[in-house]
């Protein structure tokens, strides 16, 4: 048993996943109402380290996919919104020699369509090999007559 400690785990932390084969865990951070950076903390030496960091993303959704190990998340303005991914995948393999903390960025999969429906969040799903993105609806708190 080893007990992890670090200064990303703090109460604005959201743990996202925990991938046992690259021995890092992954966990959203909240910097804004509306923007958070994802850090990918490595237990791989003695103590937890952020090994990388995807920084300023919006906060409209994300996604890992623990098959594919692929971390997937929306960014984008509105109208323009796209769907990126950052492979975990022979994660330690790639920052091997590393010094200090890379700062990662996504590669785009997709873009999403124009929609009629204004929604602040999204939710993502891998389903049998297939993307699967869904606006969640706005609630107003205003009765309209």
């Amino acid at each position: 048993m080893r007990i992890l400690t670090s200064d990303k785990l703090g109460r604005s932390s959201k743990w996202l996943n925990w991938n046992p084969l690259e021995e890092l865990i992954i966990v959203a951070q909240r910097i804004s109402q509306k923007t958070e950076n994802f850090h990918f903390l490595s237990y791989r030496t003695e103590n937890l380290s952020v090994a990388a960091s995807v920084l300023s993303v919006p906060t409209y959704g994300n996604y890992y996919d623990e098959m594919n190990q692929l971390l997937l998340y929306i960014e984008g303005v509105d109208g323009k919104k796209r769907i990126s991914s950052v492979s975990l995948e022979n994660f330690n393999a790639k920052m091997q020699g590393i010094e200090k903390p890379a700062i990662l960025e996504g590669e785009i999969m997709a873009y999403l369509p124009e929609d009629d429906v204004y929604s602040e969040t999204y939710l993502i799903k891998c389903c049998h090999e297939s993307l699967i993105v869904k606006p969640q609806p706005v609630y107003d708190d205003q009765f309209i007559r």
